[in-house]
């Protein structure tokens, strides 16, 4: 006689719902509690909201090749291809 191994990797869904459907009022009164817990620490809890921001201005009214380098030198990075002031300034970290 042959040995045949069947292998069911099928999910019956009906038990587990009808599980969920036996025990719903648990499931409701947990998430319940959970819930006006979380409303009560939401609407207690202070609001603290900080924010800084740091603009570096380029001095120098030369043209860049492109529109790049204007954009660039907001944020501090120079893209001047001559090497006067390669470096970003120690200003731009807090």
């Amino acid at each position: 006689m042959e040995n045949i191994n069947i292998h069911n990797d099928e999910t019956d869904l009906i038990p587990i719902v009808k599980k969920v459907w036996k025990n719903k009022k648990f499931i409701s009164l947990f998430s319940s509690i959970f819930i006006f817990i979380g409303i009560i620490i939401a609407l207690l809890s202070s609001t603290v909201y900080t924010s800084s921001s740091t603009f570096i201005l380029s001095g120098s009214n030369d043209n860049k090749t492109s529109s790049f380098g204007s954009v660039a030198s907001l944020v501090g990075i120079n893209l001047d291809v001559t090497g006067n002031n390669n470096r970003i300034p120690a200003t731009m970290y807090p």
